[in-house]
């Protein structure tokens, strides 16, 4: 417990006085004591929290001092006790202490330690008094305040109960929301409540419908007795916006991809289970960090300020993006960011989702190419197998004919093509000891030395075919040469580069979305070099409206799907309608 603090300011002209109840206050060492002179115009500051009772000694001579007048009128705003300092009992000097209603008297002639500490006690009394009484009044007002808003109010529904819990008041949004009857007042409430409850009832007793609500309990001074008002609040929504979310979570939790959750000023708040899988990174290593931990060093400040500025703006980023794990190892995804709004359609979150793990996809790619590849070989070292025994015969056979029709026109024509069957068998056989990069790079080579001339013509209708897609691919390069075209495809725009600086190309046909390099990227990069050629772009996407311009870049756009007769007809049109030449 703290006792209490007397904090005794004196106002008096005398120093006698200062010097008197200077001493007299150090002699009381029952109670703790502050004394100080005070001037006109100043007053006694208390902290409540440490108990301080302020107390005024006044010398009666102040009381009819006109300078003292606007101090008289600040302490009177307050509950200190005011003690009035008199020489004598004199009929004069207590008619001139009269003129301010003062608590105590004192004496000087009189005067000593015992008298002060029991009047100082009295004033604490006098002063605990005043204090309360002016709560009560305060809280009776504000009841009353209150009380009125209840009656009045359409929104809030407020039912007013007695000190015995009977229903003393009903107010009509009670009676709009709930369909509580007047004809409870009176009844008894059923349930026993008390004040700073917030809880959940059923008010089927009250309406006749089961319904849950919450309620919050409060007093209130009503016709001198305390009593309380119960708050009703319908929960329903928001018990099914709890649900939900509970649900959201749950999914979220349980989804396939990577999600990633911030405020609006960009600090992580949630990742699920599968961001923390692919990650190596769990909540508590990111909460509250920015995604900048998850930078991979391979894009510019520009990519990210192009990032944030379409999601500060309201609108979702799409893109390619190259992030870094907890044990520092690279991946690429294709990564939706959305801004998530509040009921004011304010930016409250911001939330990203993995929508294609291009690494992933990439091994798989390149699984599906090395079965492929394996296939091929385990077939031409079939096919060489089973035509090596038919072959050694066939050559047997021709080298014991020779000495009779050697010179023969159709004899040397047979043997000749034998040769040329072995030669193609000894190929086949070369295949199956050849990785699939080793024998298309040699293949490329030696369709690149063939002869000068032959380039130089190939240029007037040589195509290049870039898609991610190994089946596109291949069906649109088997269209194109079938068409009479001269065809090369790759996967990427890094690969579909090289060719260009290997090779002239006059039309390019490419994907728009594809890992490591999109086909927008590609188009900007080749229009700055000296390529002089036609671009087509092609896509399975819905085009977003940051793409849209970049698109237009390019001498025409295909949708897939698209029947490869209208790939066919765009081509020759081309052609013909642009007359290209070398």
């Amino acid at each position: 417990m703290i006792n209490s603090v007397y904090k005794i300011g004196l106002y008096s002209k005398d120093e006698f006085d200062f010097t008197l109840f200077g001493n007299l206050c150090r002699e009381i060492s029952n109670l703790n004591i502050t004394f100080r002179l005070l001037l006109p115009g100043k007053i006694i500051s208390i902290d409540e929290k440490y108990s301080e009772i302020p107390i005024y000694i006044i010398s009666y001579k102040l009381f009819t001092d006109p300078e003292f007048e606007a101090t008289l009128k600040e302490i009177g705003k307050s509950n200190a006790p005011v003690l009035c300092l008199l020489d004598n009992s004199s009929l004069e000097q207590t008619q001139s202490a009269l003129k301010y209603p003062c608590d105590f008297w004192l004496y000087r002639d009189i005067i000593n330690s015992p008298v002060l500490e029991s009047t100082l006690i009295r004033a604490e009394q006098n002063y605990r008094l005043k204090e309360q009484a002016f709560y009560l009044r305060k809280k009776f007002h504000e009841s009353e305040k209150r009380f009125i808003g209840v009656f009045r109010s359409k929104s809030e529904a407020v039912i007013v109960l007695s000190p015995q819990n009977m229903i003393r008041f009903i107010n009509p949004a009670s009676i709009q929301q709930f369909d509580i009857k007047t004809g409870l007042i009176g009844q008894p409430f059923p349930y026993s409540l008390k004040a700073g409850h917030i809880t959940e009832i059923d008010l089927q007793p009250l309406s006749g419908k089961k319904q849950t609500v919450e309620v919050v309990v409060n007093e209130l001074i009503c016709e001198d007795e305390l009593c309380l008002t119960v708050t009703l609040n319908d929960t329903s929504e928001q018990r099914r916006v709890e649900d939900e979310m509970i649900t959201f979570r749950h999914v979220i939790q349980l989804s396939p991809l990577p999600i990633l959750i911030t405020n609006s000023k960009g600090s992580i708040l949630y990742i699920n289970e599968q961001f923390e899988k692919s990650t190596g990174y769990t909540l508590k290593d990111l909460i509250g960090k920015s995604p900048n931990i998850l930078k991979s060093g391979k894009h510019d400040d520009a990519f990210y300020q192009d990032l944030w500025s379409t999601i500060k703006s309201g609108k979702t980023w799409r893109g390619q993006i190259c992030n870094k794990s907890i044990d520092g190892k690279l991946y690429w995804e294709k990564q939706l960011i959305s801004p998530v709004n509040d009921r004011t359609g304010q930016i409250s979150f911001y939330v990203s989702i993995r929508i294609d793990d291009l690494e992933k996809r990439k091994k798989e790619k390149e699984q599906q190419e090395a079965k492929t590849l394996q296939s091929v070989q385990e077939l031409a070292g079939g096919i060489a197998h089973e035509f090596s025994q038919p072959l050694q015969v066939l050559s047997i056979s021709m080298a014991l004919m020779e000495k009779d029709v050697g010179d023969s026109e159709y004899f040397l024509k047979a043997n000749k093509m034998i040769k040329r069957i072995i030669l193609l068998v000894d190929n086949l056989k070369s295949i199956t000891a050849l990785r699939q990069q080793d024998y298309l790079s040699t293949k490329i080579l030696d369709i690149k030395a063939s002869s000068e001339k032959t380039m130089k013509d190939s240029k007037k209708t040589r195509i290049l075919v870039i898609d991610d897609e190994p089946e596109v691919l291949d069906s649109l390069l088997d269209l194109l040469s079938l068409s009479g075209y001269n065809c090369d495809g790759v996967s990427n725009g890094p690969d579909a580069l090289d060719y260009l600086g290997k090779n002239p190309y006059r039309l390019i046909i490419s994907d728009i979305d594809m890992p490591g390099m999109g086909g927008t990227e590609l188009l900007k990069k080749i229009k700055q070099t000296d390529y002089d050629g036609y671009f087509v772009f092609m896509t399975g996407y819905e085009l977003d409206d940051d793409l849209a311009e970049d698109v237009k870049m390019a001498d025409a756009f295909l949708t897939k799907p698209f029947e490869l007769q209208d790939l066919k007809d765009l081509v020759d049109k081309i052609f013909k309608e642009k007359q290209i030449t070398s």
